[in-house]
């Protein structure tokens, strides 16, 4: 049961952070909105993640596991902005 509790958890900081990056940017998000928009706490996000750019590394490694599929699926799910937004903001930062 904890297990599933913390992936959920970890989920929804990391859900929370993928909306908020692709409508803000990374650059313009607080880690104050993704614990917010995600219902967590403080301690949780860190639990999880030592700051905004661990968060990002695990995106960015979680990207790569899904690229594959996302873009079978693109038709049906419309990702294709998404990543590009995501890329360009992750652009932006570097």
């Amino acid at each position: 049961m904890a297990k599933k509790t913390a992936r959920g958890t970890r989920g929804k900081i990391v859900g929370a952070a993928w909306k908020l990056f692709y409508e803000q940017g990374y650059e313009d998000t607080t880690v104050e909105e993704i614990i917010e928009l995600s219902h967590t706490s403080k301690g949780s996000f860190y639990h999880y993640f030592d700051g905004k750019d661990a968060l990002l590394s695990t995106l960015s490694l979680l990207f790569d596991e899904k690229a594959p599929m996302t873009f079978s699926q693109t038709a049906i799910t419309g990702y294709v902005p998404f990543v590009a937004h995501l890329i360009s903001s992750m652009i932006r930062i570097a």
